[in-house]
């Protein structure tokens, strides 16, 4: 991710892993992200992958263009 060299304090990915395969993609959500964040980035992600849902510290819905707050515990 080039956008990482920028060293900016807020990473936001549209659908980044949706087109890898399934290991890389557990582990970008397992491994990656996590390690992400303890670099103390902010990662704003949006995914349809709700096999990846329980990852998120916050998760949101977009509704009519509305973000509606959903509960992370439902998808675990």
């Amino acid at each position: 991710m080039a956008a990482l060299l920028e060293e900016k304090p807020v990473l936001v990915i549209d659908e980044w892993a949706a087109d890898q395969d399934p290991y890389f993609r557990r582990k970008f959500y397992t491994a990656i992200i996590p390690l992400l964040k303890q670099q103390e980035i902010t990662i704003i992600a949006i995914t349809h992958d709700d096999r990846y849902y329980h990852c998120a510290d916050k998760l949101f819905r977009m509704e009519y263009g509305k973000l509606i707050p959903e509960s992370v515990q439902v998808f675990q």
